[in-house]
């Protein structure tokens, strides 16, 4: 019996309808998932499995339009139980749905509809693009001062983009003085942009790239929301709440479930049942912030990504001298639980970013306690 995803299936049917509880069904049961995470090419099958047998690329699409109108929260809890069986899988899915949240808040219907005709034929994601760089960053800007529209510069990191059939990103806007979220079609087709990929040493079948757009033509329609208003929105949908610490927790869960199944020797240290209370602990908290409705507080969000991400890397860290030197062979499945909870540490807002406001007015409603182990 697998203890710690039993916990996250528990939290999945607390929190979900008949519709939605298909689609985990669909999870639990598609083998494919159960490699991807060792692997290094994006999992096209798998994907459109999900989306074919259960619609899990319209779980928060309304249903005028075809979807399954799910709550936010919905999303929330599928996302560690899909990080369990596949972290790349789950944090496809969670780009995903944070653009979904935007479409709905901000799309007019027509082009709600024109893009989900896209999702629905390809049986593919949206995706996004989620960290810009830093010496040339993305920006829209005239040519002239024309009234046409360019994208040019670069986002140093995007996932899932060469696979996906449109892509969400946030660039700089110096005329309305702030940031605007544009929408990209088929992003992988464009002649005006460059894909570069990454050779992370993890999430590689998520297909992480660098892009750099070369005065890419914006329509008007493809901004999202207002101009210059891209950090409002994103609070606005409580994009917070669909954040890679949900895919930590997923993680750690595997993890847990992992050292029980091939290295019951471990399970006799103290730092094992110190690791599985702190996991109760965290599955407890979730559970409670999601029926108070606290969940979508950008504090929760944000703690809540720190402590899952922060135990996953101290758990490897605590047990790691008792694999021996096998764990550092590629494929050892300790090895890919540590390297991708390595990288979601660096997931939007980097937990670095999330420790300089420690002592900020942010977590003043919050309990935070950097000890974890």
């Amino acid at each position: 019996m697998n203890r710690a995803e039993n916990m996250l299936i528990e939290l999945v049917r607390q929190n979900s309808d008949t519709s939605s509880l298909a689609l985990i069904d669909t999870v639990l049961g598609c083998t494919r998932l159960a490699h991807i995470d060792a692997m290094r090419d994006y999992p096209v099958q798998a994907v459109e499995d999900l989306n074919r047998k259960a619609s899990a690329s319209l779980l928060l699409v309304p249903e005028r339009l075809g979807g399954s109108a799910a709550e936010l929260k919905t999303a929330a809890v599928l996302l560690p139980c899909l990080a369990y069986r596949s972290v790349n899988v789950a944090a496809l899915y969670m780009f995903h749905y944070q653009c979904t949240a935007r479409m709905n808040t901000c799309a007019n219907e027509a082009l709600y509809r024109q893009q989900l005709d896209a999702l629905v034929t390809d049986a593919g994601l949206m995706s996004s693009a989620w960290s810009e760089g830093e010496a040339n960053p993305a920006m829209v800007h005239r040519v002239n001062n024309s009234a046409c529209l360019y994208l040019s510069g670069d986002k140093y990191i995007s996932t899932g983009v060469a696979e996906s059939c449109l892509t969400h990103v946030i660039v700089r806007d110096p005329e309305y003085g702030g940031q605007s979220f544009v929408i990209v079609p088929q992003p992988a087709q464009q002649q005006q942009i460059r894909l570069k990929p990454l050779s992370l040493i993890s999430f590689r079948a998520a297909q992480n790239s660098a892009i750099h757009f070369d005065n890419l033509a914006i329509d008007h329609q493809m901004f999202l929301g207002e101009r210059g208003c891209a950090d409002i929105l994103q609070k606005q949908n409580h994009e917070n709440g669909l954040n890679p610490g949900l895919l930590a927790l997923g993680l750690l869960a595997r993890f847990i479930d992992l050292l029980k199944s091939q290295f019951d020797y471990i399970c006799k240290q103290s730092a094992y049942t110190r690791i599985t209370a702190k996991y109760r602990q965290l599955v407890t908290s979730l559970s409670q912030a999601l029926q108070s409705g606290n969940y979508f507080s950008l504090a929760f969000g944000l703690t809540f990504k720190y402590r899952a991400t922060a135990l996953l890397r101290d758990s490897i860290l605590a047990l790691s001298p008792f694999f021996g030197p096998s764990v550092l062979m590629e494929n050892h499945p300790v090895n890919v639980v540590m390297q991708h909870g390595l990288l979601l540490q660096y997931m939007g807002p980097a937990n670095y970013q999330i420790e300089s406001r420690l002592d900020e007015q942010l977590f003043s409603d919050c309990s935070f306690d950097v000890t974890f182990l």
